[in-house]
């Protein structure tokens, strides 16, 4: 068994942003509201962002191999990432690109586009006890040890909470005063068993009505909160976690001496399980599309529709 710790952080990483915060020139009327914090020249304000990363991760692993042909091995995780930037252009589905206000980079600081909370991995090989020299089939002819005996079987098994995702507002006109991003009323996270059905499929991921659009300004007339930055952070929701069990069935002819075929039957996904990602459009509060799952992974480790398939490898 083994455990172990790993921390790192960084500061002054490379990357650049724009400010979100560009309004057109400005009224008389308007004036008094843009000083709240927002810039008053007509083109974008520039600065450079320095991401800053903080990254721990604890984990356990254990493992066995046993007289019986059977090895395991176990891998819990659990880990914390936080920076202001998780890339330094573009984002992630789900992830927020710009600074909220580039004069105040503490705004967007939160959990990373990667941040999974709780990753649990095994990894299982079994030698079937059929065939020559095992428990069962010691006394086989060749024939019947070729087709039957000598088999292996493998599995492996992902289990990871749901990486984070920012709520945006859709539509948000910048120059009157709106925010990219929207208050929060309150916590906004949903119970899969508070409504009938499937969670992000039947009923929204998240409750809606947890978000409010920071109000604009209209024909002249400001609302006392337009021109201030929406009080919803960056990554403050998980989005949906992936369980998968991919397996493998082996078998080894030996042709010849330094010749070999190796036989294999693999399936992807094993059980069919439905492993919804992050799309961008639904994270949008304001959106037809809010909170509803609309896309799976990929095969393999996104944890994607079910697949079989065989491969015939000769070696030699």
């Amino acid at each position: 068994m083994e455990v172990d710790y790993r921390g790192s952080k960084g500061t002054h990483r490379s990357g650049g942003t724009t400010s979100t915060s560009r309004i057109a020139p400005l009224t008389a009327t308007w004036r008094a509201k843009a000083s709240r914090g927002r810039s008053r020249s007509g083109t974008r304000s520039t600065s450079s962002r320095l991401p800053l990363l903080l990254s721990t991760t604890p984990s356990t692993r254990r493992g066995a191999r046993s007289r019986g042909g059977l090895f395991w091995r176990l891998n819990y995780s659990y880990s914390k990432s936080i920076d202001t930037a998780s890339q330094a252009n573009g984002q992630s589905e789900g992830g927020f690109a710009q600074a909220l206000d580039a004069r105040n980079l503490a705004l967007d600081r939160g959990r990373s586009d990667w941040d999974r909370g709780h990753i649990f991995t095994a990894v299982a090989n079994y030698n079937l006890p059929f065939g020559r020299g095992k428990r069962w089939g010691s006394n086989w002819n060749a024939i019947t040890d070729g087709i039957i005996g000598g088999w292996q079987l493998s599995s492996t098994a992902s289990a990871y909470t749901g990486s984070p995702m920012t709520i945006e507002t859709s539509g948000a006109a910048l120059n009157n005063g709106e925010s990219l991003r929207p208050n929060r009323l309150y916590d906004g996270r949903v119970a899969a068993d508070s409504q009938a059905g499937t969670k992000g499929a039947d009923f929204p991921w998240y409750d809606i009505a947890a978000f409010e659009a920071v109000p604009g300004c209209l024909d002249d007339v400001c609302p006392a909160n337009a021109f201030q930055f929406g009080n919803s952070g960056r990554n403050i929701l998980d989005g949906p976690g992936l369980f998968s069990i991919n397996t493998a069935l082996t078998k080894n002819f030996q042709i010849k001496e330094g010749h070999r075929l190796q036989l294999r039957l693999e399936t992807f996904n094993m059980f069919n399980r439905t492993n919804f990602i992050i799309q961008q459009e639904m994270t949008f509060f304001n959106a037809p599309t809010a909170g509803f799952l609309s896309a799976v992974g990929g095969v393999g480790r996104g944890g994607g529709p079910r697949v079989w398939q065989y491969a015939l490898k000769y070696r030699f």
